[in-house]
């Protein structure tokens, strides 16, 4: 559904927690105040009756507009530009420097965790995947 404009609670002159009972009221209104066309205001009336397009147009309210022409097709040129270069042919990377993984390597990190000490339940981490404060942190020289 392309964005209401204007809004059917603007042509009805509506709050948005306004009942089918203030919608029929506003039509009244509407016409008599000749602001939009008639067909406008049953459009309004007949989305503003039906809880399901309702619904929708309420969502729609708090969507951003659609962007201007120029800017829309500057957007539309950028995406337009491939992200990767594609592979030159004929070219592919040396196989001894793809990274292999085997079953046997990787069946410890599928293993049921081993029980908690003294009832602790904290989340299993793979040894390999424990912190090591001598990897993450540099030395930090300390003053006397």
């Amino acid at each position: 559904m392309p964005p209401l404009d204007p809004s059917p609670y603007v042509v009805l002159d509506l709050p948005p927690d306004a009942t089918v009972k203030d919608v029929n009221v506003a039509v009244g209104r509407a016409v008599r105040a000749g602001r939009y066309t008639r067909q406008q205001i049953n459009a309004a009336a007949a989305l503003l009756r039906n809880p399901a397009r309702r619904l929708e147009a309420d969502v729609q309210r708090h969507l951003p507009r659609p962007a201007p022409a120029d800017v829309r097709d500057e957007l539309a040129a950028a995406a337009r530009e491939p992200l990767l270069p594609a592979p030159a042919p004929g070219r592919l990377p040396d196989p001894a420097s793809l990274v292999v993984l085997r079953d046997a390597e990787t069946a410890a990190d599928r293993a049921d965790p081993p029980e908690p000490e003294g009832g602790a339940r904290r989340p299993y981490v793979p040894e390999r995947f424990r912190p090591d404060a001598a990897r993450l942190l540099p030395p930090v020289p300390l003053p006397d």
